[in-house]
Order: C-alpha cells, then structure tokens, then sequence
C-alpha cells in the first residue's frame, strides 16, 4: 500500500496540473477575442531582434565615412 502512495500521489499531482493547464487554456481562447480591438499595433524596429547577418548578405554601410586619403604614401608605393 505504501508503494501506492509514492507512485499514485505525484501522478495525481501531474494529472491535475495538465487539467488545469488545459483548463486555463480554454478559458484564454474565450476571453482573448474581447481584448483584441483594443490592442494596438505597435512599430517593430527590426534592428534589435535581428539574427547577426551572414558574411555574404552583409551590406556596406554608406553611414561609414570614406578611407581618407590624407594619409602618406607609403614606402614603394607609386602614386
């Protein structure tokens, strides 16, 4: 009887979370359609969530300023 007791009583402990979770999930579906006319759309910036770019659909940013040329040549170079 005791064995029962350690199977039995976390079995009835899942089985009632599952219920209740699907329960809840029920009632979620009723009540969501009521809210979703007063929900309003907001702007998605598309830079913060964004996976990092792969090295070949990179694109050069024009922001960046152009090497300056105002450097010295170097040495052997023929400019």
């Amino acid at each position: 009887m005791n064995l029962w007791l350690w199977i039995g009583l976390p079995l009835l402990f899942l089985l009632g979370i599952f219920l209740n979770a699907i329960k809840d999930m029920k009632r979620l579906e009723k009540e969501v359609p009521k809210f979703l006319d007063k929900v309003r759309p907001q702007a998605y910036d598309d830079d913060e969530d964004e996976a990092p770019a792969k090295p070949d659909d990179k694109v050069p940013n024009e922001e960046k300023p152009a090497p300056s040329s105002d450097k010295p040549p170097q040495a052997g170079s023929q400019e």
